[in-house]
């Protein structure tokens, strides 16, 4: 399914979002109305979700009971920064939300800009644990459960965006492929972690709490 609205209230957004099981609030971090796309599939066991916008969107209370919600994006243009996913920043190969494995229903967040669009694949947790446990891929159950994101740029990942891509505008047509194609991803991997990083997510919280205290009394 594919959906085009013009907003001025991100709460449309989220409505749609419920149709995935994700309560998430969504709050647009700039003046002025905005535009967005956004399109979905859900199917046994996983759904796919992509969504861009015009303006800077935050995503508060990320997370189902049931499934651990990839993250990546997709740049639109260059720029210094896109964003980020559960804290951990957001590059042209990155995937992120980890944390949805272990953290309680709805309490994961994601910050995207405008400059790209995210994608996120929701892979049922029992089965993509039983399935790492079954081939033995101790390094990517490690990553998985230890880290908050990776970043991959091998042939798996460029796989993994473009099945998505395709069946984001058709329909899902085997899950498997999926969870074989993440697998892979978190198998060859590299977690990132630096200084730099973390001070800008700190930043970022401090001109949220500020944006708050101006625009939403």
């Amino acid at each position: 399914m594919k959906l085009s609205l013009s907003y001025t209230d991100p709460n449309q957004l989220s409505e749609t979002l419920q149709e995935l099981d994700q309560v998430t609030r969504i709050t647009q971090l700039e003046l002025g109305e905005g535009t967005y796309v956004m399109s979905h599939q859900k199917s046994t066991n996983m759904a796919i979700a992509e969504i861009s916008a015009t303006k800077t969107l935050l995503y508060e209370g990320w997370g189902t009971d049931w499934s651990v919600d990839f993250n990546w994006i997709t740049p639109h243009h260059k720029t210094n920064h896109f964003g980020f996913c559960e804290g951990y920043e957001m590059r042209a190969h990155s995937i992120a939300g980890f944390n949805t494995l272990n953290a309680s229903p709805g309490s994961s967040w994601g910050k995207y800009s405008e400059a790209c669009s995210s994608t996120a694949c929701m892979l049922n947790q029992k089965m993509l644990i039983r399935s790492l446990e079954d081939c033995n891929a101790l390094d990517a159950l490690e990553k998985l459960t230890q880290h908050k994101g990776i970043d991959t740029n091998n042939q798996a990942f460029s796989q993994l965006k473009r099945l998505t891509r395709r069946e984001l505008a058709t329909e899902i047509a085997n899950p498997t492929k999926y969870y074989d194609l993440m697998i892979a991803c978190l198998e060859t991997g590299n977690h990132r972690k630096t200084k730099k990083a973390i001070s800008k997510i700190k930043d970022y919280w401090e001109k949220l709490l500020i944006y708050h205290m101006i625009f939403k009394k």
